[in-house]
């Protein structure tokens, strides 16, 4: 018995140095895909998931938040093309996080429950992973009822539209991802688009001002010293607004009043920052669309400097690249504005925990009346004020509550700028908006 294993062992791995990663056009080999679970049974032939109708493949991991979001969207077409398409979500574990089947049972009953068919992979270097390699999730493989990978997407593309096409053998005509070799993105990460670390142990410093990169997620910008050779900036996929908001972050004592879009003067096309919030928050908006709004829209930006300069001086240095690039000049102002004060209600109790301990300070997704708005936990009043701003994008909104509490409250999207929906939800927990002039510092951008 320990020889067979052993052969089956080295005959497995043997297979395994054999498989070459699949392009969109070739078909697939007919592997066992193991550990199905919401099944008929706990394994199948990649050609059983496919016969007869189109499957999606759509690899996802705890840790994004993004995948989870989609699952509802999932169901929804899953249910629409019920004999024509398969869609089969399969879970990477981790070992460092919650199993995917702990994390799936925490969902259970409620809007992100996953209940179509789906695998668990294990380890990093899976025979699917080999298949398809990526490197960022979600991560969509399209094969058709023959088994050819007609397209690989991120889930922009994922729509009933290119659905239906590929059900009838029609080509969808999808944004291929392509992921690129990155680094994992947070401060205590030495690269993430510059490679500083050259084969003779020197580094390269310098800056980077790139296009959308669609393998890594957008709004996380950060600053550190990385030791004592480093200190490094980095901005990623982000509108030109926000790359200003962030080099401008240390000039003022107040960076709430430059903390959203419609805040800046911007100097060309106004309906640019409504534009931008329309497409995170309005779903009739398509996901192609999106995507080529992100394309045409969003860059990325980093600076690699000696540990003699400091983060403050990088964040300088930035600005003169912005106006460089976009062939701006920007400065900070002071300007007499029409804001929207958020203010507590003298007679109202307010609703939710008043406990400064243990501020969570977190949301979570929820779903009522088919809209996805967040519950909020323990959250400060800038946090309320933050989502305020979002829905209100066309006005200036600050925070006059003077609380140091924390609340607990759900909010959920209203029509683009509508204070009257805003100020009716506000109300419900003892807040409200107020209007207010006010003299503030505002980042103007001109040509």
């Amino acid at each position: 018995m320990i020889i067979i294993c052993s052969f089956s062992l080295h005959a497995q791995n043997a297979f395994m140095d054999t498989i070459r990663p699949i392009k969109i056009g070739e078909k697939v080999p007919d592997i066992l895909i193991k550990d199905i679970y919401n099944y008929k049974k706990s394994f199948a032939k990649l050609s059983e998931l496919y016969q007869d109708r189109l499957l999606i493949l759509d690899f996802w991991a705890v840790t994004c938040a993004i995948c989870v979001q989609t699952f509802p969207k999932l169901h929804q077409l899953q249910n629409e093309f019920s004999t024509s398409l398969r869609i089969m979500p399969v879970g990477l574990e981790d070992p460092n996080f919650m199993t995917i089947r702990d994390f799936l049972k925490d969902k259970e009953g409620g809007p992100f429950a996953l209940k179509l068919p789906y695998s668990v992979q294990h380890h990093e270097e899976t025979l699917l992973k080999k298949l398809f390699p990526f490197r960022t999730v979600p991560h969509l493989v399209w094969i058709n009822n023959a088994g050819v990978v007609v397209a690989i997407t991120g889930h922009q593309e994922l729509c009933r539209q290119a659905i239906d096409k590929a059900v009838r053998g029609v080509k969808p005509g999808l944004y291929e991802k392509r992921d690129k070799k990155i680094y994992a993105i947070n401060n205590n990460s030495r690269k993430i688009i510059i490679d500083y670390e050259r084969a003779d142990g020197k580094t390269d410093f310098g800056t980077r001002l790139t296009g959308y990169i669609d393998t890594l997620r957008s709004g996380i910008p950060g600053d550190r010293q990385l030791d004592s050779r480093i200190t490094r900036i980095f901005s990623i996929n982000a509108s030109i607004a926000s790359l200003y908001q962030f080099a401008y972050m240390d000039s003022i004592s107040d960076f709430s009043h430059l903390g959203f879009l419609h805040r800046i003067d911007y100097p060309d096309d106004r309906s640019y920052i409504p534009r931008l919030v329309a497409l995170r928050f309005d779903n009739s908006v398509s996901e192609v669309e999106k995507q080529k709004f992100n394309q045409d829209s969003l860059f990325s930006y980093e600076a690699i400097y000696p540990s003699k300069i400091s983060v403050k001086q990088a964040k300088t240095y930035m600005v003169y690249d912005l106006d460089r690039f976009f062939g701006l000049t920007s400065r900070i102002e002071k300007k007499i504005l029409t804001c929207w004060a958020l203010i507590n209600l003298e007679k109202k109790q307010i609703k939710g925990p008043t406990d400064h301990t243990n501020t969570c300070n977190t949301a979570e997704l929820v779903s009522i009346d088919n809209k996805i708005g967040y519950k909020y936990y323990k959250v400060t009043t800038e946090r309320i004020s933050s989502f305020v701003a979002t829905q209100l994008y066309n006005y200036l909104i600050v925070d006059e509550t003077d609380s140091e509490d924390v609340f607990n409250l759900t909010l959920l999207p209203i029509r683009p700028n509508s204070i009257a929906e805003m100020r009716d939800q506000l109300r419900s927990y003892g807040f409200d908006l107020v209007p207010r002039e006010k003299e503030m510092d505002i980042l103007v951008l001109r040509r």
